[in-house]
């Protein structure tokens, strides 16, 4: 991408994700086999422990907690996050630009490359019943980074489809419970996009056209008019108990998002939104969402294509929900690939999960790119499956979007409309 790699990396690790120092989680551990007092004692007369209480609280598995400075002991008060990034081999160096400025604000991070070819193999290799496993080390893979971040690892959207889709299947109780455990652990993660060639061919579009959409897209991520979108939406929305979404083909759509917060992807993960139980972010940046009530979506909507993981794209589909689930869907095109998708998860995976809107003013449609199609201004978003990382209550081995342009579309909140033909009721200060 002609994007600066260093510049990237600076913005992710240092503005949008805040990777460097956190409270020593020693201390607490002190705490429990010595008591309350044994850190007053180290801040205040460390020389007066006992050697042996000395010389445990120094060690590695301490922390330490202790550490020399000046030929001074002292509380050791924070230690570096642990990190893990995901890569494919096309975007290593953005990689090792994210790794180098980890290191440089004393964080622990650790590269992983994946591709396709990988990802397939770990499911048509292995016997059957290893399929069904869950490994210690996948639990605290999920369980012991403060970040994952992945930088578009898997090069071809539909590496699955030749894959028995019992192996598949077999997979889903495994991924759910990893969720889960990431969930329960507040593991904060980052997917960031990537132009593979093989996507694009893949889409339908030229490489360079996909470069330059997920370029522009990225760029606008970081500007202040896209904050401002953002938070005059959530304004918006701030309170409402009810979503409705109306469009000439038929969609009449009604959505409960009563007692749900509404969440900003701005490009920057504060401490404000890791409180309301968004821990992950996005780049290309650029929508408000929330999880809505999972009891409460009743209608039909008309979704023009959706991109179905590691599948294609299905054409021309209706869903029609039922107090929050999908009780039935047609498509004209490729019905078999969302088929598949919901026969191979598990969990809610056709209950409500998410209700976003687009507000990166650069996002083009790409036939099928979520993580631009979704950013785009001027569409809505719908999601089944897992939203526990953002405020619901899906427990789901997966989650999808179906992305809907609103040119002739309506969405009202409470009553007042919002957005009429795909653009906001309201003013938006430049």
């Amino acid at each position: 991408m002609n994007i600066d790699n260093e510049e990237l990396a600076d913005k992710l690790v240092n503005k949008s994700l805040s990777i460097g120092r956190k409270k020593n989680p020693n201390i607490e551990k002190a705490k429990e086999k010595y008591g309350e007092e044994i850190i007053q004692k180290i801040k205040e007369k460390p020389n007066s422990l006992n050697e042996d209480t000395l010389e445990e609280l120094s060690k590695p598995e301490y922390g330490p907690l202790i550490h020399e400075e000046n030929g001074e002991k002292e509380l050791k008060k924070e230690v570096g996050h642990t990190v893990v990034i995901k890569h494919h081999q096309e975007n290593r160096e953005l990689a090792r630009e994210i790794e180098r400025k980890c290191l440089e604000n004393g964080a622990h991070p650790i590269l992983i490359t994946e591709n396709a070819e990988r990802a397939k193999e770990k499911h048509t290799i292995p016997p059957k019943d290893s399929l069904k496993e869950l490994t210690e080390l996948s639990k605290s893979m999920a369980s012991e980074p403060d970040y994952t971040i992945s930088i578009d690892p898997i090069e071809n959207r539909t590496w699955k489809e030749k894959i028995p889709k019992e192996r598949i299947a077999i997979t889903a109780p495994v991924k759910q419970r990893i969720n889960e455990i990431r969930e329960e652990n507040k593991v904060k993660w980052s997917y960031v996009g990537w132009p593979h060639p093989e996507i694009a061919e893949d889409l339908g579009i030229t490489h360079e056209k996909f470069k330059k959409i997920l370029e522009e897209t990225l760029k606008e991520s970081f500007k202040p008019k896209m904050k401002k979108i953002t938070q005059k939406w959530h304004e918006k929305l701030q309170g409402k108990k009810q979503i409705k979404i109306e469009s000439e083909e038929g969609t009449d759509l009604t959505i409960g998002i009563e007692g749900r917060h509404i969440l900003k992807d701005d490009g920057i993960l504060t401490q404000e939104d890791i409180d309301k139980g968004d821990i992950g972010m996005n780049f290309p940046c650029g929508e408000v969402f929330t999880a809505p009530k999972e009891n409460k979506a009743d209608g039909k909507i008309f979704i023009p294509k959706t991109a179905v993981s590691s599948y294609g794209t299905v054409e021309d589909l209706w869903l029609e929900f039922e107090e929050g689930e999908i009780i039935d869907y047609s498509a004209e095109k490729n019905q078999e690939y969302l088929d598949r998708f919901f026969k191979e998860n598990k969990g809610n995976i056709k209950t409500i999960a998410e209700l976003g809107i687009g507000c990166n003013e650069k996002a083009e449609y790409t036939e099928g790119y979520i993580l631009i199609d979704e950013k785009i201004k001027g569409t809505i978003h719908l999601a089944v499956g897992w939203n526990i990382g953002f405020g619901g209550e899906n427990k789901a081995s997966s989650h999808h979007d179906f992305i809907k342009p609103m040119q002739k579309g309506k969405l009202y909140a409470d009553g007042e409309l919002l957005m009429k033909n795909g653009e906001p009721t309201f003013r938006i200060e430049d």
